[in-house]
């Protein structure tokens, strides 16, 4: 994949935008905030892209510029609560 061709020209998963990004194209309402990774990108959209990601090194606690790390935008995403199940609700 293009993904795997990236990484192994020595891309770096980790890095983050230094703007917000609108939603505008490819990822029609999916914007986030400045600070995102590929990571942030991939959740919700791409499994197997979160797959490839997190075995070269993508780091899952990198929080974005509003504060929520990759796992947070699920709900955006697709508008499920990652905390459905917990105990606590």
């Amino acid at each position: 994949t293009c993904t795997r061709l990236l990484i192994a020209a020595g891309a770096d998963v980790n890095a983050r935008t230094a703007a917000p990004y609108t939603g505008e194209g490819l990822h029609e309402g999916t914007a986030r905030p400045a600070g995102c990774t590929p990571l942030h990108f991939a959740v919700g959209e791409d499994v197997g892209l979160v797959r490839e990601l997190l075995r070269a090194g993508a780091d899952a606690r990198i929080k974005d510029g509003a504060g929520k790390r990759p796992h947070e935008h699920i709900h955006d995403a697709w508008g499920v609560c990652h905390h459905h199940n917990s105990p606590d609700m």
